[in-house]
């Protein structure tokens, strides 16, 4: 085919083509840019929307934790941790009455009967009355106890 068209009428044919191409590429870029601002936008609205949530959620809990009053019930474990502690210590420096008990019939001679424990707590002393038959047993029971 041959153009007989005078050559400014081809150009500006050339240029309209041209021109057309890039009206596509300047819609399909502006179609991209509004596309990404609307995904910006949605991004920050549902950021928002989720820091409204988790503020509300947080005052929710910090109202609960003062209703529940948070200072009075750590009291109450320090007063419990407290007691628990002076429990162990008590129970540490405890005296086995059950192996007191089995070393005083270890160490009672064979004509000795006692007759009378006493424990006070006041001094923490323990009261033996025993009975003898005769005094050398009696002696004997006081040397074996000292």
């Amino acid at each position: 085919m041959i153009n007989l068209l005078p050559p400014m009428t081809k150009q500006t044919y050339r240029y309209a083509r041209r021109n057309r191409i890039l009206v596509h590429w300047i819609t399909a870029m502006a179609a991209c840019l509004i596309g990404a601002v609307l995904l910006v936008a949605g991004g920050y609205f549902y950021l928002n929307q989720q820091i409204d949530s988790n503020t509300k959620q947080i005052a929710a809990t910090n109202r609960q934790l003062n209703a529940q009053d948070l200072g009075k019930v750590q009291k109450q474990v320090a007063t419990i941790s407290s007691n628990l502690r002076l429990a162990v210590q008590v129970l540490s420096k405890e005296i086995l009455f059950s192996e007191l008990l089995k070393q005083l019939a270890k160490v009672t001679p064979d004509n000795v009967v006692l007759t009378n424990l006493t424990i006070e707590q006041a001094q923490g002393g323990v009261d033996i009355t025993a009975q003898t038959a005769d005094y050398n047993a009696a002696t004997q029971l006081q040397v074996n106890l000292a």
